[in-house]
Parts: C-alpha cells; structure tokens; sequence
C-alpha cells in the first residue's frame, strides 16, 4: 500500500465519473476533518482507498474509492467499542449497507459494515448519525488533530 499524500486525493477525485460522487468525496473529507480524522488516500494496485485516523493512529473508518460511488467501511475498532453503530448504519442506509463476508448478524460483525455513499446528502446523514464528534469522543478520549 503506497501514502499518496495530496496528490492521491487529486488522483482520486480525477478516478471518480459521477459528479455527485465527486461532491461526495469533498464533503467526506470535509466532515472527518471537522471530526479530527486524518485522511490518507492510498493505492494499493488499482484499488484507491482513505484511511481515516485518530489521534492515537487508530483506523476507524475508511473509504474505498470507486468511479460511480464511495464504499465507506465502519472497521472493526469503532465496532468493537460501539456494536450498535452497525444497526444505525442500517436504519440510516437500508440496503445500501454490506456486511463482511464472514458475518451472519450485523449486531456481531467481525469485521466491518460498508455503506455505499453516492451524494453529499449521504455523506450528510453519515456525518449526523454515524461521525458526530461525541460518539468518536468515546473511542477512548477525545479526537484531536495532530499538527
């Protein structure tokens, strides 16, 4: 996996087709920043993906890049503290949430629940009821960015 810096997000947002995505991704990264989280944008092959990070380097959330939509994961070390993140996933999303492969109950994923983002009205609903900075808060001290 290569760290692309700036210039990864640039790649990205050039790999993105659909505007609304592309709109999407800007306001994903507005709202993480706002909520503390470092975002890498990385490679690995064809695949384009941001990491979210902590402060304490944790990697709660991520995003696989894709031309016609976002895939944004809720990874296991935000599920392990807070499971019932996967239940308001699907209330916020429905159908536009997966489940890891090996998982046969959301309340239980062992892995992490991927939501398809396709609108800054999406990234939106993420921001209010998934990101609000009291719930990444209690990850285990509060969320700050590093300079």
């Amino acid at each position: 996996m290569i760290d692309l810096g700036i210039a990864g997000h640039l790649t990205n947002l050039d790999h993105i087709e659909v505007p609304l995505v592309r709109n999407a991704y800007l306001a994903l990264m507005m709202v993480t920043s706002a909520c503390g989280l470092e975002a890498r944008a990385r490679t690995n092959g064809a695949d384009r993906e941001v990491q979210f990070r902590d402060s304490d380097a944790r990697q709660p959330f991520s995003v696989l890049v894709l031309p016609d939509r976002l895939m944004f994961s809720v990874r296991r070390p935000v599920l392990d503290l807070m499971p019932e993140l996967a239940q308001e996933a699907v209330r916020l999303f429905g159908e536009r949430v997966e489940r890891s492969q090996s998982a046969s109950d959301l309340a239980t994923i062992p892995g992490e629940v991927r939501i398809r983002l396709v609108s800054e009205a999406d990234v939106e609903a993420l921001a209010e009821g998934l990101l609000p900075p009291r719930r990444l808060v209690s990850l285990g001290g509060p969320v700050r960015r590093q300079a």
